[in-house]
């Protein structure tokens, strides 16, 4: 015997089905963000355990987020594979999340995000774009104060100079103000890096009267650091 189910029954069953879904996808949402907000305050001391709980966010659900939670899931993941040193020359989305921060804000991640713009650019050979990017987010950065931000984005800025070989003065007052930056925040290792960066500069500019102290000083703190690889590069 076939059972006939009158209209208002159906619709019954199906608002049923979409509120099912609609709680599945809310709580899909909900274990995201909390996700990436583990990973945010993960991401300075601990970027490979940040990307590792980012990756626990399925992609199919990293996808139908709301636009404001993808943007987040977007700008989190580029930060993460960057300072993981995994490539991010691919990455096409890290613009969407630009463009949503600068219509939307908060600043301080329209900055991160210019910054990340900035790495993805340069990586993808695009030295003038990712300058763009770098530029834009400086004052914003410098509106926030964050002096490790503010001497990763010098470096990042020297290092465009520097590779375009006529702007050799101009990379080595980024490395100058990146190390103030640096040693303001107490970031040794940091400090480490741009005293080689700043001794490198040097020797290009035939100052090498002046490189020797940067020099001396930067693999005096790799040997404190056991940093091996700054040792090699040092006595290079």
């Amino acid at each position: 015997m076939t059972m006939k189910l009158g209209p208002n029954t159906v619709i019954t069953a199906l608002l049923a089905v979409l509120l099912l879904s609609a709680a599945a996808c809310s709580d899909r949402n909900a274990q995201a963000r909390l996700a990436m907000a583990a990973a945010d305050s993960l991401m300075t001391a601990d970027p490979q355990a940040a990307l590792d709980t980012l990756m626990t966010i399925d992609s199919t659900d990293a996808a139908g987020l709301p636009r404001a939670d993808r943007a987040l899931y977007t700008l989190l993941r580029t930060e993460a594979e960057y300072k993981c040193y995994m490539p991010v020359a691919g990455n096409t989305t890290i613009s969407e999340a630009v463009d949503y921060y600068r219509r939307k804000g908060p600043e301080d991640r329209l900055a991160r995000a210019l910054t990340m713009q900035g790495a993805v650019l340069s990586e993808s050979g695009d030295p003038d774009g990712a300058m763009l990017a770098y530029k834009e987010a400086e004052p914003l950065l410098e509106h926030s104060g964050d002096p490790e931000q503010l001497g990763l984005l010098h470096t990042r800025i020297g290092a465009l100079y520097k590779a375009s070989t006529v702007n050799d003065s101009a990379a080595l007052t980024r490395y100058y103000k990146a190390m103030e930056y640096f040693e303001k925040a107490e970031l040794h290792e940091r400090q480490m890096s741009t005293h080689l960066s700043i001794a490198t500069m040097l020797f290009i500019l035939d100052s090498s009267d002046k490189a020797v102290p940067h020099l001396e000083k930067g693999l005096s703190m790799a040997e404190a650091l056991h940093d091996t690889l700054n040792m090699l590069s040092a006595y290079s």
